[in-house]
């Protein structure tokens, strides 16, 4: 079955989220992510020699060819052998196409951001990471929302940032560390590694929040202390991300007389043609797709006034 969109508004810090079922257990996909949903037939399918044992193979469908990966296998779950309908979530990340091999699909339901909890660490045990919160299905019941950007870039190798990507500038290198970067990015890895990255482009004052909501309390703050020029020069921004997303987070930026003229760079995995009309929509000044950490750096620098 095709994806079908829900939410027509942007900046209103919904999500939707596809719950999928692995051993009785509840998992959650973020819809933006998806493309589809098929029927699996092993038929279609193509062994990848010594490929990890979660990677399914190769996977043709409609004419283009995608990995899949055993959600089962990856998260340690069982698999039902007398399931002969097993179904494939077609994802986008990263500009992308991973399939998800799943049990099946339950239904779509509609969140606020506010409504997801972090992920309780010793819950979930060694998968933490696999993990970017949690929510209520009901009083007794929880869904854990997958980290797919986590999941894939650990096995494909082609969808994670990669640090040699990034080239020293020593003829920006007063001008880059003189500005004052903001990233708003809920993965802990992520999150590591573009502070790394951006230190590497030159970029030293950096501060990072770990959700939305967190990052507008601090230019709030500054702002209410007249500080907003000593603190902030650029936002970056990721999209999905507990408390407030990032589009939301973007429309109150540029809502506010005080904070509209702060550049704001949307960098997500979900960047798409139906994104770039949401980022536009909350006047967002760039958007770029993980892992292309290389152009961050360079709409940085645009946005900053001083590319090449």
């Amino acid at each position: 079955m095709a994806k079908t969109d829900i939410l027509l508004e942007t900046g209103t810090n919904e999500l939707e989220l596809l719950e999928i079922i692995l051993d009785n257990q509840s998992f959650g996909i973020n819809v933006a992510k998806v493309k589809e949903i098929i029927i699996y037939d092993d038929n279609s399918r193509v062994d990848l020699p010594e490929a990890p044992p979660s990677i399914k193979g190769l996977y043709s469908y409609r004419g283009q060819t995608f990995t899949i990966i055993d959600l089962n296998i990856e998260l340690e779950k069982p698999i039902d052998e007398s399931n002969n309908r097993r179904l494939v979530v077609v994802t986008e990340m990263n500009s992308v196409l991973v399939g998800i091999l799943v049990d099946k699909v339950n239904s779509i339901h509609r969140y606020s951001w506010n409504q997801i909890d972090p992920v309780d660490t010793f819950m979930v045990e060694g998968n933490s990471s696999k993990f970017t919160g949690t929510v209520k299905l009901n009083e007794t019941k929880l869904m854990l929302l997958l980290d797919l950007e986590h999941i894939s870039s650990k096995l494909l190798p082609e969808t994670a940032l990669k640090e040699e990507d990034i080239e020293s500038r020593p003829d920006k290198e007063e001008i880059r560390n003189s500005k004052q970067i903001i990233i708003a990015e809920d993965s802990h890895l992520i999150r590591g590694m573009m502070l790394r990255l951006l230190n590497k482009a030159g970029y030293l004052n950096i501060k990072s929040f770990e959700n939305g909501q967190a990052c507008y309390d601090a230019i709030t703050e500054w702002k209410e202390k007249d500080l907003l020029s000593q603190n902030v020069d650029l936002i970056v921004s990721d999209i999905e991300m507990p408390m407030l997303d990032g589009l939301t987070l973007c429309k109150k930026i540029k809502e506010d007389n005080k904070t509209k003229d702060i550049p704001v760079v949307i960098f997500s995995s979900l960047i798409n043609e139906q994104m770039i009309i949401k980022c536009n929509a909350v006047h967002a000044n760039g958007y770029i797709s993980k892992p292309k950490i290389e152009s961050l750096v360079e709409i940085i620098d645009t946005q900053l006034g001083y590319g090449d």
